[in-house]
């Protein structure tokens, strides 16, 4: 009864969040709706989470691991390999997360860090 208690209270918090901190634009009730959305997203994963055997969920945890090493490794590659112009400029490109966290450095969202180097990418 508690864990209920407290998952409809994580849904509440959660649109009452994004009610006033209008995510991605949307204000109102479309933004209470994108939070107990995500809520609700986040409690269904746990449910499942919990249907895993710990060897299960060990593996994931390992192989999540090595997936973003892997990641890592292919970065390397592409930084030091000798590539055209053209085809730097490609690789450029950040993840969209590295912009969804600007506004909270101070800089305008959707600018570059070094905005001579790289430019505004999002409005090209």
């Amino acid at each position: 009864m508690d864990l209920i208690l407290l998952r409809i209270l994580f849904v509440a918090l959660l649109a009452v969040i994004c009610y006033v901190l209008h995510p991605f634009g949307l204000t109102g009730w479309m933004g209470a709706e994108v939070g107990a959305a995500s809520a609700a997203a986040v409690i269904v994963f746990e449910l499942r989470v919990r249907a895993l055997t710990l060897r299960r969920l060990i593996g994931a945890v390992v192989g999540s691991v090595l997936g973003i090493f892997g990641a890592f490794l292919f970065c390397l590659v592409l930084k030091t390999a000798p590539l055209s112009t053209q085809i730097r400029r490609c690789c450029n490109l950040r993840p969209a997360s590295h912009d969804v966290c600007r506004p909270f450095g101070g800089r305008k969202q959707g600018r570059s860090a070094e905005s001579g180097r790289a430019g505004n990418y999002l409005q090209r």
